[in-house]
């Protein structure tokens, strides 16, 4: 109950205090929102009080504009396949490149897509000095692996490559289960 009690007054002090400006003509006295708070605090019974600062915070409600909370966070930049294959080609190159560098390239083009997985041809395949694949791909992407598996891969093989669960990207041959982390390179 207490707990409860403290989530309320801060509440309502928060609502108090953004109202308060608008209300500094009004004389400071039983009718002023801070001799409404006080007239609250001031009642010993503790569930009195809630309802008291219940009441009141209805009241503020009533008569403050509500506010809109917008979410941020990550979200998935999927729409509807779209039939252009320019739509495909944007969704395509976007694929692959980080959140911001995602978000970038959508803010310069509206409407553009992306997408969660993307299949391409094997133009090219090399290996780095650490043994790791370099894959360059029909559509001039070039992926690298960032795992130490050893994975089989020619010129010619379809692959598959999807997001992860946790951002990272995976590359499986279309006929295959086995995958390898990879990331974009170009």
């Amino acid at each position: 109950m207490n707990i409860r009690l403290a989530i309320y007054s801060c509440l309502l002090l928060t609502l108090a205090n953004a109202w308060l400006p608008a209300q500094a003509q009004e004389p400071s006295g039983a009718n002023s929102l801070t001799g409404k708070i006080g007239a609250c605090r001031q009642i010993s019974n503790a569930s009195e009080r809630l309802i008291c600062f219940d009441a009141l915070a209805d009241k503020l409600q009533q008569t403050t504009p509500s506010a809109t909370i917008h979410r941020t966070g990550r979200q998935k930049l999927m729409q509807p396949e779209q039939s252009t294959s320019t739509s495909v080609t944007q969704a395509e190159e976007l694929f692959g490149k980080s959140e911001t560098e995602r978000r970038e390239i959508l803010e310069k083009e509206r409407g553009a897509e992306t997408t969660t997985s993307l299949t391409a041809g094997i133009s090219k395949v090399v290996r780095n000095h650490r043994g790791q694949l370099i894959i360059s791909l029909d559509n001039g992407q070039r992926w690298q692996q960032t795992d130490d598996r050893r994975y089989l891969l020619s010129s010619g093989d379809n692959v598959i490559i999807t997001e992860g669960i946790f951002g990272g990207y995976q590359l499986r041959k279309t006929d295959a289960s086995r995958t390898i982390r990879v990331r974009r390179s170009d």
